[in-house]
């Protein structure tokens, strides 16, 4: 295993703030505890939020109104009355020991998220369901009680062309869900490799690997198909190789490999296919061949919950 997980998933108190935090300044002062803040959409813990002090305070999306019928023109996206503004999270954890090579791992934020470990701040993300990770500087850590805060914002995200960023997670089309919406987890690594990047050249000929690492070294590759060796070789850095012997993937023919890294005190495992999709006009091409795309898109439909279920137990029934 690369990492060692420790959870952060659960209670933390809570402060809430009808403006969307910017800064680097720790905003923590008090909050109050819920019992069940991670992972979580701010929507979905109402009941929860209506036993603290900041209830009153909650902000609804002003975009937010009845629709009525019959109206003239397009009809508008619907806006719900989700709330805006920004929560603050803080909670205390235990190292039993000094821990080099950390990491504070996030399933998933809506929208930008500001982090601070023991008054260190660590930076600021934006996007949403993207898992991101932020690396610990080193003495940050303390051996015994760490206190980690957190800044949450559903503040809209610019995009191409400077238009508004939603994606089909979000509640609306008139500001967002949000929330803290996956796993927080404190991860220590056992070597530098933090994770690798495969990329399939346009062509399909040779295949890119960028390894990512905290600091240099030296590790050994290698490409299975099963338990096979199909390829290897030993790098101190990014890497390729070529594809002669390897079937490319399809819809059809679903081939995967497996890659390997090995390096002083760890190992990282990654799938991967020989494919690529390009566009060319018009046209889509899969492997340098024509190929013609069809099927239902929902629109990441949830009627229960409007937002995506986050248990996997959804997904198996």
């Amino acid at each position: 295993m690369l990492y060692t997980a420790f959870s952060l998933n659960g209670p933390w108190e809570m402060a809430y703030s009808e403006n969307a935090f910017s800064g680097v300044q720790n905003p923590w002062t008090e909050g109050f505890l819920i019992p069940e803040a991670v992972p979580g959409y701010w929507e979905d813990m109402t009941e929860q939020f209506a036993l603290a002090p900041f209830f009153g305070l909650l902000r609804a999306n002003r975009e937010y109104g009845l629709q009525r019928y019959p109206m003239a023109g397009t009809a508008p996206d619907m806006a719900l009355p989700n709330i805006v503004g920004a929560f603050y999270y803080h909670r205390s954890f235990t190292c039993e020991e000094i821990q080099e090579g950390a990491q504070l791992y996030f399933g998933g934020v809506q929208n930008r998220v500001s982090v601070w470990l023991n008054e260190t701040y660590l930076g600021t993300h934006e996007g949403y369901s993207t898992p991101f990770a932020m690396e610990i500087p080193a003495d940050c850590l303390k051996c015994g009680e760490n206190a980690l805060v957190l800044a949450v914002s559903n503040t809209p995200l610019e995009g191409y062309e400077g238009e508004t960023v939603s994606g089909l997670t979000s509640r609306a089309a008139n500001l967002y869900t949000g929330g803290i919406t996956g796993d927080v987890e404190l991860r220590v690594y056992q070597s530098p490799l933090r994770d690798a990047v495969v990329q399939i050249a346009q062509d399909c000929s040779r295949v890119g690997v960028q390894v990512q690492a905290v600091e240099a070294g030296s590790y050994e590759w290698t490409v299975y198909d099963g338990t096979t060796v199909c390829k290897s070789g030993s790098s101190t850095g990014d890497f390729s190789f070529d594809t002669e012997g390897l079937a490319f993937w399809s819809p059809e023919n679903p081939k995967l490999y497996t890659l390997e890294l090995v390096c002083s005190g760890g190992s990282l495992r990654k799938q991967f296919g020989i494919r690529r999709l390009v566009a060319e006009g018009v046209q889509l091409r899969l492997n340098g061949k024509p190929y013609y795309l069809r099927g239902a898109c929902e629109h990441c439909y949830f009627p229960e919950t409007v937002h995506p279920n986050h248990d996997s137990l959804f997904y198996r029934d």
